[in-house]
């Protein structure tokens, strides 16, 4: 009885089922911020702007076309060039916090420490949340015990964990030599992804030692990326 309750008290209307789907569409149609960096983090518009003094850039003479080169900005978009660890993983942390529809992370190390697990509460998070997540590491990761938990637990959670396994045996197939690094095949191309609109490149791994965290002096490693 209480559906014709209901009923009397929101008489039924033909506008009413047009109003919801009206509304579902507009909603829809809002736009979301997606990573809401404040405007001193993005700078922009020419070499000038894209590379700091402690980064010296010089174009050789056998550059034959300088924009294949320098990551100029193109319209409506912006570059920065990453400080320091610190500075670094703020922006990456505050952009996977900020992630909506998916995260796509590639990397060489990601180690089970302060800056790994603080990655994986955040990856899960959004997970919980309704993005897509997809991690892929290099086999050298396998080889630490205490890593592999860490990437487990990303894989049981429901993240997409997937290996690059590689040692370079093709050389079977050729009349040389093969040298130590043509050997071993690791996979050092690193990127995250967030919403297939926010973008970080470089060399930085996932890792205290490339966040700035409990790093001997003389032990940090420090790595040009840029978001």
């Amino acid at each position: 009885m209480k559906i014709f309750r209901v009923n009397r008290i929101y008489p039924r209307s033909k506008a009413l089922p047009a109003l919801i789907i009206l509304l579902s569409v507009l909603s829809g149609c809002v736009h979301h911020p997606i990573i809401a960096f404040p405007a001193s983090d993005i700078i922009a518009q020419g070499p000038a702007a894209v590379f700091k003094d402690d980064f010296p850039f010089f174009l050789s003479p056998k550059t034959p076309d300088p924009g294949t080169v320098i990551p100029l900005a193109r319209k409506h978009c912006g570059v920065k060039v990453l400080g320091d660890g610190p500075e670094n993983f703020r922006l990456r942390l505050e952009a996977i916090k900020q992630a909506r529809q998916s995260i796509d992370l590639q990397t060489y190390i990601f180690m089970n420490d302060r800056t790994g697990r603080e990655t994986c509460r955040l990856l899960k998070e959004r997970l919980g949340e309704g993005a897509g997540v997809r991690l892929i590491v290099d086999a050298y990761n396998k080889f630490n015990q205490k890593d592999r938990e860490l990437l487990r637990e990303m894989g049981e959670a429901g993240i997409k964990v997937g290996g690059f396994e590689g040692l370079k045996f093709s050389f079977l197939n050729e009349n040389y030599l093969p040298t130590l690094n043509e050997l071993n095949m690791r996979y050092h191309e690193k990127y995250l992804i967030v919403d297939d609109r926010i973008g970080f490149v470089g060399g930085t791994n996932f890792a205290d030692e490339y966040a700035g965290l409990d790093a001997a002096p003389g032990t940090a490693l420090r790595d040009q990326d840029l978001l």
